[in-house]
């Protein structure tokens, strides 16, 4: 399977678990929105209010792919930003979040039946953030199958062309 399989993979089974939570954002802006989960890469948004109708979310996406000649690695970065304007307490919200996605990995590392978590699993929470958004992330490191022989173009196609 390839990496952006597994980034794929894994943003669906993290947006299921959340849909069926009850996590909802706490700022009057953002109270409306559901938490999107996607891979890849959000469209860029300039203005507070743009990026308001955006949060929370949080994006997967490969950002190194190891080969050995016993497996394949992907390791993934796991992306989370929230909107909250209040200055003292604003930050609460990414960190349920981060807690949230931790212990659901942890607790499932297996998902789509193909890509295994790998520990550790580090999140960072940077120092300065983009006030009043908020965010942080994950590296997480998944296995992933060896490229066979040949190329597997129509695993390839099918995943480009499911998100076009």
């Amino acid at each position: 399977m390839t990496p952006i399989a597994c980034a794929k993979a894994l943003s669906e089974f993290l947006q299921e678990k959340f849909d069926s939570s009850d996590f909802t954002p706490t700022d009057e802006k953002t109270a409306g929105n559901g938490i999107t989960i996607r891979d890849g890469f959000l469209p860029k948004k300039l203005t507070a209010q743009e990026k308001a109708k955006q949060d929370p979310c949080i994006v997967i996406r490969p950002v190194e792919i190891t080969d050995t000649h016993e497996d394949s690695q992907v390791k993934l970065q796991l992306l989370a930003v929230t909107y909250n304007s209040d200055m003292e307490n604003g930050h609460l919200e990414l960190y349920h979040i981060m807690e949230y996605v931790r212990q659901v990995l942890e607790q499932n590392p297996i998902i789509a039946e193909l890509f295994m978590l790998q520990m550790p699993v580090k999140t960072i929470i940077p120092e300065d953030q983009p006030w009043p958004e908020w965010w942080a992330y994950m590296e997480l490191t998944y296995t992933v199958g060896l490229p066979g022989m040949s190329i597997n173009r129509a695993l390839i196609n099918d995943v480009y062309y499911k998100t076009r």
